[in-house]
C-alpha cells in the first residue's frame, strides 16, 4: 500500500482538514485537539487560521499517521497483503540520535491482530489495545518515556511509550535494529517493532531500567505524564538522572555483529533432547497405507512432542535471536501439556525430526489445516504421494499460520524471559526425578534464595513455610508487629530459642521452630521439588539470576563431597556474629537424620 497523496497540502484549508482527519481518526480527546468546529460546522485552528502556516510540518506528520491508520483498517478487515507487515513510521529522530540507521519501522499483522485482541486470563498474548490507540504509535515512538536496553535480550532495545493501556499499564515496546520483513511486496530492512503491550508490575520493571549501564535516554516531561497516566510514583528515587540527553549507546547496536551466546551446557543439553527427538517411531509411521484418523493424529502428534523438545531447550540457550529465521511451531499445534509457551526451533532440529520433503510438508499441512472428514480422506489415501503433501502444505500455508511455518522469530523480549524461567523449572524438575540434581553447596544456596525470592513476592506462598529467618534478625522479619504476648505464644509452641538456635521457620500453625544449619538444608532439599517448580509458577518475575542458576543445577558435581565428607555434618556451629545472611549450606545430609522426607508440618 502505497502513501496517501495529498497533492494541495500547501493550502491551509487542506492543511487543517488533515490535522482533523487524524484527531478523529484516533478519537483524540478535545483538549489535545489543535482544530475545532464553529457553531455552522466550519474546521479552523484553536490558534486562528492565520496560523496555518506554522501547522504545514505537524499536517504532514498527520499524514502519515492518517497512512498507517488506513493500513490498521485494511488489515483488521482483511483487505491487507497477507504477506506485508504494516509501516509505522520511519525511524524517529530519538532513535537516529541513539544510533539507529533511518529505516521503515514494521509491524508484523500477527503483532497487531494480538495488541488489538480483548485480554482473557489465560492467553498473555492478547493485550487488549484500543484501535484508536494503536493508530496513535507513530506519534508515540517520536516522544517516548524512556528508552533502555532490553532486560530479556541484547539485542532488542525498549522503548517505554508515553500511554496507558486501558487498565492503567504503561505500554512497551521492543525494537530489533536489524530485522527484515516485507512492505509494498519487497523485502526489506527495517528496525523491526515486536509486541507492544500494557507491562505489569511496571514499577519493579522501571527500577530495572534505571539501574547503571540499563537506561539510554529518559524524558523528564514525557516520564512524568506516564506517572500521571498510570498513577505511579517512578520518578521519587531517581532526581540525578540525566534527562533529555542520550546517556549510552544502546546494547543492541554494540551487540549488532553477536551471532548470540550458546553456553557451555548448550551441546551437553542438545545431545539429550536429540536422543529422545531422533526416534525411529516417526520413520515407521510415515509408510503407513490408508491409516485412520488415531493413526495420522498420533505420527502428527509424535512429531510435535519432539519439537517441543526441542523448543524448550531453546528456551533456555536461545540458538535463535528475535529477528532470525526459524520455524515456528505454531499456537494451535496440538502441543503437549505444559509446553505451550515453546514455538521456536531452528532449520536443523526440524529437519532432523521431519526430513525435507513428503514429511515435512505433511506435518506443515496438516498443523495448519482443519481435518474436516473430506480432509481426512484426502489424507488417508495420499499419505504416501509427495506431490500431494507438496501442494496441501503451500495451500494451508496461503489459508493459515496457525501451525509450523518458516518465519522470523517475533517474540516479546518479555515472553522470551518468562518461557525461559518455565523451561529450566520444568527441566530441572525432570533432572532431579532422574538423580541427575545433586546436593551440593550451590544447588542448597540456590533452593535457599528460591525461597527467600517467592516469599518475598508472595507472602502467601507455601514456601514460606520452607524459610530459615536468622535470629538475629526475627525483630525486623517475623516479629515485626507483634505484641510481647504473641511472641512468647508462638515461642513456647514452636520452640524456638534465640540463644540456641541459628534460625527460625514459621510452621503451618504459625508458631516458631528452631533450626540449625543442617535442618535448614534438609528442609529445603527434602522440598526441592515444590520450590523448582515455583520458578515456573511465578516465572513473570523471577529474576534472571535465579533462572541462571536453576539451569546449571546438573553441572555441579560433588564426587570430592562423596570420598570426604564434611566433618561438620549434624553440627551447627556456625558464629552467631554473621547474621545478615544464611551461611554456605551443609554438604552433607546429617548421616543420623531418618530418611524419610522432611515437611512443612505442625511442629516441624
Amino acid at each position: 500500500m502505497t502513501a496517501r497523496a495529498y497533492p494541495y497540502m500547501n493550502d491551509k484549508k487542506d492543511a487543517i482538514l488533515t490535522i482533523r482527519e487524524y484527531e478523529n481518526s484516533v478519537a483524540m480527546p478535545e483538549e489535545e485537539r489543535v482544530t475545532y468546529l464553529d457553531p455552522r460546522g466550519g474546521l479552523h485552528l484553536k490558534v486562528g487560521d492565520d496560523k496555518a502556516a506554522d501547522y504545514a510540518e505537524y499536517a504532514m506528520k498527520c499524514a502519515e499517521y492518517v497512512r498507517f491508520g488506513d493500513e490498521i483498517d485494511l488489515a483488521t478487515c482483511g483487505g491487507y497483503n497477507s504477506h506485508d507487515a504494516l509501516k509505522i513510521c520511519t525511524t524517529p529522530q530519538i532513535l537516529l540520535d541513539a544510533g539507529f540507521e533511518q529505516k521503515p519501522m514494521l509491524y508484523t499483522q500477527r503483532h497487531l491482530l494480538r495488541a488489538i485482541a480483548p485480554k482473557i486470563d489465560d492467553d498473555p498474548h492478547r493485550h487488549g489495545l484500543p484501535i484508536e490507540q494503536v493508530k496513535r504509535f507513530p506519534e508515540l515512538f517520536e516522544s517516548p518515556a524512556m528508552l533502555a536496553n532490553s532486560p530479556a535480550r541484547g539485542d532488542v532495545l525498549l522503548a517505554v511509550l508515553c500511554a496507558t493501556d486501558p487498565d492503567g499499564l504503561p505500554i512497551i515496546a521492543g525494537i530489533k535494529p536489524d530485522g527484515r520483513g516485507n512492505y509494498e511486496l519487497n523485502e526489506i530492512e527495517t528496525n523491526m517493532v515486536l509486541s507492544i503491550y500494557g507491562k505489569r508490575n511496571f514499577g519493579r520493571y522501571f527500577n530495572m531500567l534505571c539501574e547503571p549501564g540499563s537506561l539510554i535516554y529518559i524524558s523528564k516531561e514525557k516520564s512524568q505524564e506516564l506517572e500521571r497516566l498510570s498513577k505511579l510514583q517512578l520518578l521519587g528515587d531517581y532526581s540525578n538522572l540525566d534527562f533529555n540527553t542520550i546517556i549510552r549507546r544502546p546494547e543492541c547496536l554494540v551487540n549488532q555483529s553477536s551471532t548470540g551466546f550458546r553456553g557451555p551446557e548448550t551441546e551437553a543439553r542438545e545431545a539429550r533432547v536429540s536422543s529422545k527427538a531422533t526416534s525411529a517411531e516417526i520413520e515407521k509411521e510415515t509408510n503407513m497405507e490408508n491409516p485412520t484418523l488415531e493413526q495420522m493424529e498420533a505420527w502428527r502428534d509424535q512429531a510435535t512432542e519432539r519439537l517441543s523438545l526441542f523448543a524448550r531447550s531453546n528456551a533456555i540457550e536461545e540458538p535463535i535471536g528475535i529477528g532470525e529465521e526459524c520455524y515456528q511451531l505454531g499456537e494451535d499445534c496440538y502441543k503437549p501439556d505444559r509446553y505451550d509457551q515453546f514455538r521456536w526451533v531452528t532449520e536443523d532440529q526440524f529437519d532432523s525430526v521431519l526430513p525435507p520433503g513428503i514429511e515435512h510438508d505433511r506435518y506443515i499441512a496438516m498443523t495448519n489445516m482443519t481435518g474436516f472428514d473430506d480432509e481426512i480422506k484426502e489424507w488417508s489415501t495420499n499419505w504416501n504421494d509427495p506431490g500431494y503433501w507438496h501442494d496441501a502444505a503451500a495451500d494451508a500455508l496461503w489459508s493459515s499460520n496457525d501451525g509450523a511455518y518458516w518465519t522470523t522469530r517475533d517474540e516479546d523480549p518479555s515472553d522470551a524471559v518468562t518461557a525461559r524461567a518455565v523451561a529450566a523449572s520444568q527441566i530441572a524438575v525432570e533432572l532431579d526425578g532422574d538423580a541427575l540434581i545433586e546436593r551440593t553447596p550451590e544447588n542448597i544456596r540456590l533452593l535457599h534464595d528460591i525461597v527467600d525470592t517467592v516469599h518475598d513476592m508472595d507472602p502467601e506462598s507455601d514456601l514460606g513455610y520452607y524459610r530459615a529467618y536468622p535470629s538475629a534478625t526475627w525483630p525486623w522479619t517475623v516479629g515485626e508487629h507483634l505484641t510481647d504476648g504473641e511472641i512468647a505464644e508462638k515461642t513456647m509452641y514452636g520452640g524456638w530459642n534465640p540463644d540456641k538456635d541459628r534460625y527460625l521457620r514459621v510452621n503451618k500453625d504459625g508458631d516458631w521452630v528452631g533450626m540449625g544449619q543442617t535442618t535448614a538444608d534438609r528442609l529445603v532439599w527434602d522440598n526441592r521439588t515444590p520450590i523448582l517448580e515455583s520458578v515456573g509458577a511465578y516465572a513473570d518475575d523471577m529474576p534472571d539470576t535465579l533462572v541462571d542458576r536453576v539451569c546449571v543445577m546438573d553441572e555441579h558435581a560433588s564426587a570430592a563431597l562423596v570420598k570426604a565428607p564434611d566433618p561438620w555434618t549434624g553440627i551447627d556451629a556456625y558464629p552467631m556474629a554473621d547474621h545478615g545472611r544464611i551461611p554456605d549450606p551443609d554438604p552433607g545430609i546429617d548421616p543420623s537424620a531418618g530418611a524419610d522426607r522432611m515437611g512443612p508440618g505442625i511442629g516441624m
